[in-house]
Order: structure tokens, then sequence, then C-alpha cells
């Protein structure tokens, strides 16, 4: 298993020193956010850059693009916009051999069944992950989707790993944090007993972990304080023998250092 970190949960100043931060303390890999704001930085010099980097043994995955893009709009111009946002981080993915590429669901603001919102939703959902999974197989480049879990004002369609990803032909981005919330959600009394659970029966279709923490009301992606013991996640990963990358997806980690952040982990 690799330990990483997501570059997304870093200030513009942070962005440009994390590569060097995660490699001075023996971290191997980080994930980049192919999104705003810092996709603006994502530019030739950084790219050489990064394939220096790949020479002293650093691996990077990509977030693909998910502000304003829904997969399962009921609205084909903004299916249309989505799959072209992708496609095009896709390419860039691999060009860079950034792999795996990480995929958020589609949404769905109805889910009244009267209507058949969801059933539609869930079409137009699947009817994009084909293509996409067509583009990136092309290219190289294994794609995984991430559950997600219910917000305010949208729902998820793939707050669960497992079985949509496995009908579509992908790998799961199995990210703890989510899955604490969607735990709660379905009424569940242990989130960290039923997570462990879950990497243990989709170990084999897990092709990349986020890690983070919250309180399960909302997606604070903390790392010391949570619901969740992240040390007995990572022990599972461990003795399930994963050999992904594990990205810890927090800000705590610019606000109280990587020093601290390897200390926390050197006790794992």
């Amino acid at each position: 298993m690799k330990l990483g970190v997501s570059s997304y949960f870093f200030s513009l100043e942070g962005f440009k020193g994390v590569i060097s931060e995660c490699f001075n303390y023996g971290l191997r890999c980080v994930e980049i956010a192919y999104e705003i704001p810092f996709v603006e930085l994502l530019d030739r010099a950084f790219f050489d850059e990064l394939k220096r980097w790949k020479e002293d043994g650093m691996s990077f995955s990509m977030h693909g693009p998910w502000i304003e893009c829904n997969l399962a709009s009921h609205f084909r111009e903004i299916r249309d916009f989505s799959r072209q946002r992708i496609m095009e981080a896709i390419d860039v993915a691999s060009e860079m051999g950034m792999d795996p590429f990480v995929l958020h669901p589609g949404f769905n603001f109805v889910m009244d069944r009267r209507w058949h919102m969801e059933e539609k939703a869930m079409g137009y959902f699947a009817d994009e992950l084909f293509l996409l999974r067509e583009h990136a197989e092309r290219r190289g480049v294994r794609l995984c989707l991430e559950n997600m879990p219910f917000a305010f004002s949208f729902f998820s369609l793939a707050s669960e790993p497992g079985p949509l990803a496995e009908d579509c032909g992908l790998s799961v981005c199995y990210d703890v944090g989510h899955a604490a919330m969607s735990k709660l959600q379905a009424g569940l009394p242990s989130p960290q007993e039923s997570i462990l659970s879950d990497l243990r029966q989709y170990i084999g279709g897990i092709g990349h972990v986020h890690i983070h923490n919250n309180f399960g009301a909302r997606d604070e992606h903390s790392l010391y304080s949570g619901l969740l013991n992240l040390k007995a996640i990572l022990k599972t990963l461990m003795e399930e023998g994963f050999e992904g990358m594990a990205v810890f997806e927090s800000t705590d980690i610019e606000t109280y250092g990587f020093a601290t952040f390897a200390a926390w982990l050197k006790k794992t």
C-alpha cells in the first residue's frame, strides 16, 4: 500500500510545495485534482516538474473534475459538458502517466418514484460511465468510481461502493469519510464496523482509497478528529493486502504541518 495526500486540500501556496513535502517525509504518491482553482496551475512547466518527480520515484493519481459536472443530469447539454471535461482530464492523466483516475458519481435532485426520476437518472449515468470507461481504456487509464453520501441538496447515485462500479466494469475508489456519512444516513449503528466489513468484502474491486474523518453530519475532511478510527482502517487495508494508493484528503495536514502528520502516521 502506498500512502500519499491529495493536492486539493492545500492552499495555492501549499499546492506548490506539496510534492516535495511528501517526498521529504517518505510519502511517494500525490493525487492531483484536475479542478479549479488548481487546474490553472497545471501548465507545461508543472508537468515537466512532475516528470522529474516521477524519475525520483513519485507516483501520481488524478481526481477528475466534479464542480458543475453531473453525469446523471436530466439535461443532455449538462451530460455532454460533464463528459467532455472528464475526457479532457483523462487525456491529461494518460499523457502524464497518472493512474488511477477518480470519478465522482452523478446525482439527482428528485427521488420521487411517481415520476421515475431516479431510474432515468441512473440510466443516463450508466450510459455515461460506459462511454468514459471505453475512452479511458483506449488511453490506458483505470477509472475508479468514488462513493458519495447524500448531501442536503442532492441524492448521490453511488452512495454505496461495489455494485454500480462492478456492473459498469470499473474499480472502486473507497472514500472512508463519505462511507461514514452514508452509513449513518442509512441508520447503521456502527459505521466503523460496516466500513471494515466493506473493505474486506470489496477489497478485490477497490483500486484506490481516500482517507479522512468527520462526525457524520457534514463532509468535514478532518484527520485528527471524527467518529472513525482511521488507524484501524489502515491496519485492515494492510491485512487485506491492498496494494493501491491510500490518499489522505484533509486540510489538517497543511494546518498542523507535515511533521505532525508524519508523526501521526508513524504511530499507526
